[in-house]
């Protein structure tokens, strides 16, 4: 369960810091808009949807999505505090040794599960050669 929490926390924040990225770059670019007005240069620019289009909207409607995240954050931190904690004693006769989740064995074919109900992911080197960091 922590596990399952945890991965949706980490999910969560990165769409946060995704959205703060957008607002900033809008903001930015707002600012950038606004400053050419201040200063005249506007004049000789054609405007068809206005000079400041569709931006503050967007900026309005991201404002809304990162308070929504942030909210989410805080649910689950909640619900991540609230969990039992987690215990490491793993000898033979323990406890969590008993009602250890059971692991996938590897089999003949790659990408295949010998665990019915446990969809298999890529390695961390398989992925890293599949998909390009930014």
């Amino acid at each position: 369960m922590h596990g399952a929490v945890a991965d949706e926390l980490a999910a969560t924040a990165i769409r946060l810091d995704h959205v703060q990225e957008r607002i900033v770059a809008l903001a930015t670019a707002l600012q950038d808009d606004l400053q050419r007005v201040i200063g005249g240069a506007d004049v000789h620019e054609p405007s068809v949807n206005g000079v400041l289009q569709n931006t503050p909207a967007a900026i309005d409607l991201l404002c809304a999505r990162r308070t929504e995240l942030g909210r989410a954050m805080d649910a689950l931190v909640g619900v991540y505090a609230s969990l039992p904690p987690l215990t490491l004693d793993a000898s033979p006769g323990s406890a969590a040794a008993r009602h250890r989740s059971p692991r996938a064995v590897p089999s003949a074919q790659p990408g295949k599960s010998t665990v019915k109900g446990v969809v298999p992911t890529r390695t961390d080197a398989s992925a890293a050669r599949q998909s390009p960091r930014r």
